[in-house]
């Protein structure tokens, strides 16, 4: 990332003498990027992303106030001023489906649904989970799976099952270790998920039922609930 951040302040600066006012919207949102998925300057990151969603509001392009409005809520997300980061996420939710990008749709319902986790809200969670479940599901997406079963683990220990919790973290684990998804372990430590742990006989069963699923088992699992 502090490579990457190199590059993207260069070409930030030459692409603001160029004039495009497109392409120095894209270069804003790239210049934004690293500063978030590193934690380093969520400050600057969020003036970025507000100069680059300003711009792509003018041309009228769809596609870049979604992203945009997407990583401003994760910059809120990530900086537990969960209140600030719902509006923008329900924005981008809205315009990820209006223009049917369903990675962008599904990420957006992803960290929607952690922000609705981390006040409390399992209601408005819990639909959010499912249908991103469909929307990665549908694109085998094992990664983002990875992701939303950690999710729903989440959900779970809110709604106080800690035995289906449990289940459903191990699912988790097993996926990410059998299919090198480290996406999914970047993705747990920016957001700061806690850790599962099992403590007695009867929570070691339910890890040890979870590590046993398959990938279609465990988001059978998490869905049960939600049918």
């Amino acid at each position: 990332m502090p490579a990457a951040q190199v590059w993207y302040d260069a070409a930030l600066v030459l692409t603001r003498a160029s004039g495009d006012k497109r392409a120095i919207a894209n270069a804003v949102y790239n210049d934004s990027f690293p500063r978030v998925l590193a934690k380093t300057d969520m400050e600057t990151a969020l003036v970025l992303l507000d100069e680059a969603q300003k711009l792509y509001r003018e041309l009228d392009d769809k596609p870049g106030v979604a992203k945009c409005m997407w990583g401003i809520g994760n910059v809120h997300h990530f900086l537990r001023d969960f209140q600030a980061a719902a509006p923008a996420l329900d924005e981008a939710i809205v315009l990820f489906r209006g223009l049917d990008d369903e990675f962008g749709l599904g990420w957006a319902l992803h960290t929607r649904a952690l922000v609705s986790i981390n006040v409390g809200d399992a209601r408005t969670a819990e639909p959010l989970i499912v249908e991103a479940f469909e929307q990665f599901a549908k694109a085998a997406d094992i990664s983002a799976i990875t992701i939303l079963l950690d999710d729903a683990a989440q959900l779970a220990m809110l709604h106080g099952d800690r035995p289906r919790s449990l289940r459903l973290a191990a699912a988790a684990s097993a996926l990410q270790a059998k299919s090198g998804a480290d996406v999914a372990m970047m993705a747990n430590s920016l957001e700061g998920r806690p850790v599962a742990a099992a403590t007695d006989a009867d929570e070691r069963k339910a890890w040890d039922e979870g590590l046993a699923m398959s990938m279609d088992e465990a988001v059978s699992y998490a869905l049960q609930r939600n049918s």
